[in-house]
């Protein structure tokens, strides 16, 4: 069927070209539209989901969904697998990173510059009232109050029924860090307050700081139990080593390092002056 097609517009080309005729438009164009309602193009058969001109613009979320943009700038979800609208074109914004739009069965949506959560069913679930939020992990999500209650930022945790858990805190950081309020992960989760600190799904402090090592990375190897970290070996405070510390605090890995980027399993990505000149390795640790 394709080659077809192909040697027929081949065949009127090639007529326009030595006869110096010109096909009338309305023709060419009943034959592209023929072409493409075919549906018949190369070894893959192919049909139309959404047809080109129902809406101003259309980008991913996940293998099955696609966020659609309206004529009035405003964003929706559409289903491929059940070639519905699943959530209305109401949004100002919707997150196109596909590992983050559906967290525990909520997506974040934001409307009027205000962020809330949908189902999977497309409904409102959390209403529009967030300055910023994040994703559902262990049934709670940070979410952010620019001026709570005339008070500056401050950050809250929530349920999947929009109900408070965690109370708002005005979490603030220090010495370059960010302001966190992180997901939790095997009931704890890594905030700032000054330092970045540890705290359970209860609100309470597991690690508030109150070490000689000071949280450098916010990840947590539960298998050997380690944060990488760093200490100072100067009285003024301004020359740092790094290891890996323990979730209160307790040393891990000696602090022999210039830096540690991170770690997976028993591997360490570490950063160490040999000779003079700085370079990157990979230690393995031993139990």
């Amino acid at each position: 069927m394709k080659k077809r097609y192909l040697c027929m517009a081949a065949i009127i080309f090639l007529m326009n070209t030595l006869t110096g005729c010109a096909l009338k438009n309305e023709n060419m164009e009943a034959i592209y539209k023929e072409f493409l309602d075919n549906g018949d193009v190369g070894s893959l058969q192919w049909s139309w989901v959404l047809e080109p001109g129902q809406y101003e613009d259309i980008r991913f979320v996940n293998d099955n969904m696609v966020a659609v943009q309206n004529g009035s700038d405003k964003w929706g979800v559409w289903d491929l697998e059940k070639e519905i609208l699943v959530t209305s074109c109401k949004y100002n914004n919707i997150p196109n990173d596909a590992a983050r739009y559906y967290s525990e069965g909520h997506a974040a949506v934001q409307k009027d510059g205000k962020w809330g959560f949908v189902d999977e069913a497309g409904q409102c679930v959390i209403p529009c009232q967030y300055d910023e939020v994040g994703d559902f992990s262990e049934g709670l999500a940070a979410v952010k109050d620019a001026d709570h209650n005339g008070k500056g930022e401050q950050w809250a945790y929530i349920d999947t029924k929009g109900e408070i858990q965690i109370d708002f805190y005005p979490y603030e950081a220090t010495e370059g860090r960010r302001v966190l309020a992180g997901e939790f992960h095997d009931g704890m989760a890594f905030v700032s307050k000054g330092l970045y600190c540890i705290m359970d799904t209860k609100g309470e402090m597991i690690f508030s700081g109150d070490s000689r090592f000071f949280i450098s990375v916010t990840e947590y190897n539960k298998e050997y139990d380690a944060i990488p970290g760093y200490v100072y070996i100067d009285d003024r405070m301004t020359v740092r080593k790094y290891g890996l510390m323990g979730l209160h605090g307790e040393e891990r890995l000696e602090p022999v390092f210039d830096y540690v980027y991170g770690m997976r399993g028993p591997y360490v990505i570490v950063e160490q002056n040999i000779g003079g000149e700085p370079g990157i390795g990979v230690i393995k640790l031993q139990k």
